[in-house]
């Protein structure tokens, strides 16, 4: 039990964060339900029915959203911070 929570808190994304997806699109977060944050062009209006998770906003303007599971599974090619 303790090792998936480490793994949670690692996988825990504030907004503003930056991480690169895929290892080459550089991308920030925008909304993370899991934390219940939103940001002022997402807000929970919009976007707090979505599923238990974390949106990010590449630098090229795209929306990508990671699942709660997801996250957990994500490795570094995938997803990691910067």
């Amino acid at each position: 039990m303790e090792a998936k929570l480490s793994v949670e808190k690692e996988r825990t994304f504030h907004i503003g964060d930056r991480v690169l997806l895929e290892g080459s699109d550089k991308a920030t977060v925008v909304v993370s339900t899991i934390t219940d944050e939103y940001s002022e062009r997402y807000p929970k209006s919009d976007w707090g029915h979505t599923e238990p998770g974390v949106m990010f906003e590449t630098d090229a303007g795209a929306l990508v959203f990671f699942a709660l599971e997801n996250l957990l599974l994500a490795d570094e090619r995938s997803l990691k911070r910067i």
